[in-house]
């Protein structure tokens, strides 16, 4: 079953957002994430992702997206969603 994920980071800007995208930037878009965007919102920024399943979601934040936040320390997004 799909998955839409909507992530909001309190406190981030367009500072955090590109220190993140540029961690991942390695990272070929996974094939089972089917739409995203990504953008500032009142007092911090929001991701939305549609994903194919939560499986999905949960292996690509697992081997992707969590390991390159651990590297970027304070400069990636300030507070977790």
């Amino acid at each position: 079953m799909a998955l839409l994920r909507l992530a909001f980071f309190p406190g981030a800007n367009l500072a955090h957002w590109q220190a993140v995208r540029n961690a991942v930037s390695a990272v070929p878009s996974p094939e089972m994430r089917c739409a995203f965007a990504a953008g500032p919102v009142d007092a911090g920024w929001q991701v939305r992702q549609l994903w194919d399943t939560s499986e999905d979601l949960d292996g690509f934040n697992r081997d992707a997206f969590l390991p390159a936040m651990t590297k970027l320390g304070s400069q990636g997004f300030p507070i977790r969603p």
